[in-house]
């Protein structure tokens, strides 16, 4: 009887554990979307000061998330974890339940961007992680001891979250959750010519699950979406009801130019922290634009910025020629990378890379003779299967030794 009931308290802290676990994976997925979620947080508790440092605490707090978990999956010091998990789960519950009666409109962010709760869900969430835990280990007395291999099934996954982060640090997301993933078809080139021919036109923000849209008058989105207000100021990412994306941008005098991204083989490069960049950068930047030309692409250069403040970034003449404004939300949402490339094909939007894996001359070649709808579908599945072999390696590790 009592091996019977020691059985099911560690299936209860199982279950924790594969909760807290794939809670930090999901956010070390992406780091950079992440952040993004952490810094609404800290607005909504006054804490916007903060903002600078939101990629570093979400970071902590996803390894947290992922070593505890993987300490109540492999057993490893019952007791200390049992302590750990306890704060870590009243610290979240104590914010969704602040969440839960203000009621911002923010994303909860538990999963990263890969599962999306509302504040309720969340709350119910950790009510269940916490009836589980006073199953799991009270009393605390009689956790009993793991097996030998389990400690170094620990250690092992643990490093590997360190290096899977790093990975991430330097890549783009294996799944992208985005509006932008690859095998979406910009909005621009839906065939909508006919129905909006200027995108001068009066728009309207809409605002559905956290998200805004700009809708013209001629496209305006059904019921579940709240009207905002008329679209004044700045263009947004923006989904349709058939999640059509629009990526739109401007040239320096001011005109959206939102169909070029649709029109043949298209490279944007998007720089969302241009002030960040130097010299260097940019040098960079006209040697991979001069190797798009040779190859046929067109290159568009997006920053998240305003005509009147790149004078002294070093951007070379003939970058300027090809050089476009969003807004930063729009870029960031693109590509989580600063600098990062974005290949498109008749508006199919095909593959993706970060600053530091941007594609060279053979990489080009090869996306010129291929199916742009095959190169998609392969880019998605090659980081899906990426994804679920990492999880299933440190799950075998956790379960097996």
């Amino acid at each position: 009887m009592r091996k019977f009931h020691f059985t099911f308290r560690r299936f209860y802290a199982f279950l924790i554990g594969t909760v807290f676990f794939m809670s930090g994976v999901f956010k070390l997925l992406d780091p950079v979307g992440n952040s993004l979620v952490v810094e609404e947080y800290l607005r909504f508790f006054h804490l916007g000061f903060m903002t600078p440092a939101a990629l570093v605490i979400g970071i902590i707090l996803s390894l947290a998330e992922g070593i505890v978990g993987a300490a109540l999956v492999s057993g490893f010091k019952r007791r200390l974890t049992a302590l750990v998990t306890l704060g870590l789960t009243l610290f979240f519950t104590a914010i969704t339940v602040a969440l839960y009666v203000v009621n911002p409109n923010m994303e909860c962010g538990c999963f990263g961007l890969a599962i999306k709760l509302t504040h309720g869900q969340t709350l119910l969430k950790n009510i269940i992680l916490l009836v589980l835990w006073l199953a799991a280990f009270l009393p605390l007395k009689e956790l009993g001891e793991p097996r030998p291999g389990r400690k170094v099934a620990f250690w092992v996954v643990a490093v590997s979250l360190f290096l899977f982060l790093g990975w991430n640090l330097r890549s783009l997301p294996l799944i992208d959750f985005t509006s932008f993933a690859p095998g979406v078809e910009l909005f621009a080139a839906a065939g909508d010519d006919d129905e909006n021919p200027d995108h001068r036109e009066p728009t309207f923000i809409y605002e559905k699950n956290g998200q805004k849209g700009s809708f013209s008058i001629h496209r305006l989105p059904d019921s579940t979406w709240t009207y905002v207000g008329p679209d004044t100021l700045e263009r947004y990412v923006l989904i349709t009801d058939n999640e059509t994306p629009v990526l739109s941008f401007m040239d320096a005098e001011g005109e959206y130019m939102d169909e070029i991204a649709a029109d043949g083989k298209v490279m944007t490069i998007s720089v969302y922290a241009p002030e960040s960049t130097d010299a260097s950068f940019w040098d960079k930047m006209e040697a991979y634009r001069a190797l798009l030309v040779e190859q046929g692409v067109k290159p568009v250069f997006l920053l998240a910025s305003v005509p009147s403040r790149i004078g002294g970034l070093g951007i070379p003449e003939t970058i300027k020629s090809c050089l476009y404004y969003a807004d930063y939300k729009t870029l960031i949402t693109l590509n989580r990378s600063n600098g990062g490339s974005v290949y498109f094909d008749n508006g199919l939007l095909v593959r993706k890379w970060s600053h530091a894996r941007q594609p060279g001359l053979k990489a080009l070649t090869r996306l010129g003779y291929s199916d742009p709808t095959d190169s998609a579908v392969n880019s998605a599945t090659k980081g899906r299967i990426r994804f679920q072999s990492f999880l299933l390696y440190t799950f075998a590790l956790m379960l097996l030794l």
